[in-house]
């Protein structure tokens, strides 16, 4: 997922971006949001809805 949203090319202008994923994942790409594209954390919402390995467990916080 991090490969297909590097290739992504976003909107001129301000937007929000919004990630749901394994937690790892939405990890990842959260980081690479704020760290190489400089968006806003404001305009951004990060979640993990599940952990790869682990039964009832999300990390929804991802801080």
């Amino acid at each position: 997922m991090l490969e297909a949203l590097k290739a992504l090319e976003l909107p001129a202008g301000k937007g929000f971006i919004w990630i749901a994923a394994e937690a790892g994942v939405a990890r990842a790409l959260k980081q690479y949001v704020l760290g190489e594209l400089g968006h806003p954390g404001a305009w951004m919402k990060a979640a993990g809805y599940w952990t790869a390995g682990q039964s009832d467990a999300a990390d929804k916080a991802l801080d």
